[in-house]
């Protein structure tokens, strides 16, 4: 099974629609299309994410300015792997 297959149907969280947070979530939908559902949050709706469940969570938030010539070392400092969604 490819891995875009285990998230159908799931729910992620996205914080920070900068450029890391805004092309992943392009990405996933153009993968995937409405098998998934993105909620995506940045300054104005952060509160929005009381109250609600996540399969999984990307924090893209800040510090990805220079992600581009940083990729490494941007993946260690969010804690999360991301590499595998564009290989």
């Amino acid at each position: 099974m490819h891995y875009l297959e285990t998230l159908k149907g799931k729910t992620i969280g996205i914080a920070g629609m900068g450029y890391l947070g805004s092309h992943i979530a392009v990405f996933l939908r153009e993968k995937l299309g409405d098998s998934i559902t993105i909620i995506e949050l940045d300054k104005t709706n952060i509160n929005d994410i009381v109250g609600k469940e996540f399969d999984y969570f990307i924090n893209s938030a800040g510090n990805t300015g220079d992600f581009r010539t940083h990729i490494l070392e941007l993946k260690q400092l969010k804690g999360i792997l991301i590499l595998p969604l564009f290989f």
